[in-house]
Order: structure tokens, then C-alpha cells, then sequence
């Protein structure tokens, strides 16, 4: 879901690899999966713990498509909240 997008640091650019260390989304993979292939696909999208390879193993494109907006929807949520805490303080 992640790498074949354009959030993917290597997203239709085949010839300067650049290694998944260097992407923005490793701050949300857990720690122990952040050596795998794809560590994007281990970012939990639900609080049980789904991760997009769950849902390529056991769901369905639907299910993965509805908690991922869920998930980019906290997300962003969560960034703006900090932002206001920041502003509010400076």
C-alpha cells in the first residue's frame, strides 16, 4: 500500500534506491520489524494492532483502504493537536 505510492521514497524510481531507514513513515513501524523488506507494512493502523500486512494476508483491499484512512486521519489529528499544545505554550 505504502511503496506503491507516492509517500515511498522509492515510488517509480528504480534507479536511485534509497534505503526505508530514510523514510518519514519509520517512526511509525515498530522497533522489531524495522529490519524487514518492507517495514511499512508493519505500521499498526488499529489499536488491535492490524498492520497493511495483515490485511494482505487475511483481509480485504476494503478493510485496508477504511483502517488506513482511519489511521492517516488520527494521525494527522494527533499532529495538529501537538502543533496547537506548541503554539499555545510559545
Amino acid at each position: 500500500m505504502f511503496e506503491d505510492s507516492p509517500t515511498c521514497l522509492n515510488y517509480q524510481n528504480k534507479e536511485e534506491w534509497r534505503p526505508c531507514s530514510q523514510c518519514q513513515l519509520m517512526q511509525f513501524v515498530p522497533q522489531d520489524k524495522k529490519d524487514l523488506a518492507f517495514p511499512c507494512r508493519h505500521i499498526p493502523l488499529r489499536p488491535t494492532g492490524e498492520s497493511v500486512a495483515h490485511y494482505y494476508e487475511c483481509g480485504t483491499e476494503a478493510e485496508l483502504e477504511e483502517s488506513l484512512k482511519n489511521w492517516l486521519k488520527k494521525k494527522i489529528d494527533d499532529l495538529e493537536g501537538a502543533e496547537k499544545a506548541m503554539a499555545q505554550t510559545a
